[in-house]
């Protein structure tokens, strides 16, 4: 394991921008397990770009794909990349059975089973990075690399539960959303990030707001509360996984502080941790081109 500081101007678009995309036609769903999975689909844009696995990207508690706006163009020039809306979040439908992190992660494997996307680069931010964790240490064939930015779980998820847990469903009130101007610290979303006036409020609109007041928000807080003493110890999970891991971490995440990090980079036999000074809990959308370049290059190898 090694750990290292990165700064780069906080907010700093990347290149392309993912307000040059249409959107609506990488769109997709499919149905999985019972339940209409939406995602979106992009890449490689590149034509002479050489075959890579695909990037699979998973949104965090209360989230949607959108979280991942500034990552997806980018990075789709030279692989594949795929936004999962994880069932009862984003477009998809609620799912069968009660939205467990153990569930999500069945949805996740049956989806790329269906879109027959062999070895992935698995990547998931906060609930996402659970997610794939358990992807990871439960199908270690399926999973090429695995990079994890602010992952919950550990010792510290029963904190989270308690504490985070009410914050982030606050989050999901539409009319406290629509009130409080976007990039006050007073708006609930500022809890995420590290200085919501250094973002751009198209960004914050567009890759925050799609995820609030979704059916599987308090069903998955019931979920995850109901699954956390499992989640508590992951020593035997994160054994499992023989996948190169990139762990990404701001050092100013007010809902999980980067020392829990230690519970991933002790477990995970390859692990290497970045801690991002100046940098709150999505660090995609804090510092786009540093999490970028941090993940085109563990991407490739490099």
């Amino acid at each position: 394991m090694s750990a290292s500081a990165v700064a780069d101007a906080y907010g700093l678009a990347d290149d392309p921008s993912w307000e040059d995309v249409r959107w609506e036609d990488h769109e997709r769903s499919v149905r999985v397990r019972g339940a209409r999975v939406a995602y979106v689909d992009l890449g490689p844009t590149d034509p002479d770009a050489p075959a890579a696995a695909p990037l699979v990207l998973l949104h965090g508690f209360g989230g949607c794909w959108q979280n991942w706006l500034p990552t997806i163009p980018p990075l789709a020039r030279s692989r594949r990349v795929i936004g999962v809306d994880l069932p009862g979040f984003g477009a998809s439908a609620l799912p069968r059975d009660l939205p467990t992190p153990a569930a999500f992660a069945r949805v996740v494997e049956a989806l790329c089973e269906e879109l027959d996307l062999g070895p992935v680069v698995l990547a998931g931010n906060s609930l996402g990075g659970l997610v794939a964790t358990i992807v990871a240490g439960r199908s270690p064939d399926r999973v090429e690399r695995l990079a994890l930015l602010a992952p919950v779980g550990g010792a510290h998820i029963a904190r989270v539960a308690l504490e985070a847990g009410p914050k982030i469903l606050g989050m999901q009130l539409d009319p406290v959303l629509r009130r409080t101007p976007l990039r006050s610290r007073e708006h609930p979303l500022a809890t995420l990030v590290h200085d919501p006036a250094a973002l751009s409020p198209r960004l914050m609109r567009a890759a925050l707001l799609p995820g609030a007041g979704k059916p599987g928000v308090p069903l998955a807080a019931l979920g995850i509360g109901l699954q956390g003493v499992r989640h508590a110890n992951l020593d035997g999970l994160l054994r499992r996984i023989t996948a190169p891991t990139l762990l990404i971490w701001g050092l100013g995440d007010r809902l999980l502080p980067s020392r829990t990090a230690e519970t991933f980079t002790r477990g995970i036999a390859d692990a290497r941790l970045v801690v991002l000074d100046d940098t709150g809990h999505v660090p995609q959308l804090e510092r786009p081109r540093t999490v970028n370049r941090l993940l085109r290059q563990f991407a490739d190898g490099s």
